[in-house]
């Protein structure tokens, strides 16, 4: 009865996180596994695999970082509403542009390049979860991948470049959905 209540907190409380966080959740997840896995069942593995190794443990740690910064669970910075976002012309893209480029602020940049409270369309909210999807599931493939390549042995030399490449997606994964969740309602 007791371990049935918390589970029902548990995922009551998951029902209740961004979109980004749930995921950002499973990676850290499925690298903590990989890296009890690996203390565990350590095995000496050829040159080349040292870089996957150091690429989980600093994607867990970054994902980590982001789970106790003030930016996990806090308010999205763009607004639910049904509003349309009204239509901007040439010229005052191009303004805006001209006065992105004089402002050198520190601020992180606006992925979506509106203003920070503009509201979002259905459209645009749908496109958002879209694109999070997307990148999510290439970083889920990706880290699949990886694992099997450093639980089941090497890979022959020639797809060394195929594992490269599958690091960069799960780091780029695990970048975008770190960077992109105060912007997921």
């Amino acid at each position: 009865m007791f371990i049935k209540s918390r589970f029902k907190k548990l995922r009551q409380s998951i029902s209740h996180m961004r979109l980004t966080d749930r995921f950002l959740l499973v990676f850290l997840l499925l690298l903590l596994l990989q890296s009890t896995h690996h203390i565990f069942f350590y095995e000496q593995l050829p040159t080349g695999y040292e870089s996957l190794d150091t690429m989980i443990r600093s994607s867990a740690a970054t994902i980590f970082g982001y789970f106790i910064s003030g930016a996990f669970g806090g308010e999205s910075k763009i607004q639910k509403t049904d509003v349309l976002m009204p239509s901007v012309t040439k010229e005052e893209t191009q303004m805006q542009a001209h006065e992105t480029k004089l402002s050198a602020t520190n601020e992180i940049p606006n992925p979506l390049n509106m203003p920070e409270n503009t509201p979002l369309s259905k459209v645009q909210r749908c496109r958002i979860q879209q694109q999070i999807l997307i990148v999510a599931g290439i970083g889920l493939f990706s880290i699949l991948i990886l694992f099997h390549a450093r639980i089941f042995g090497p890979a022959h030399e020639h797809a060394i470049a195929a594992l490269s490449q599958f690091q960069d997606f799960l780091v780029g994964s695990i970048g975008f959905l770190v960077g992109h969740a105060r912007y997921d309602g």
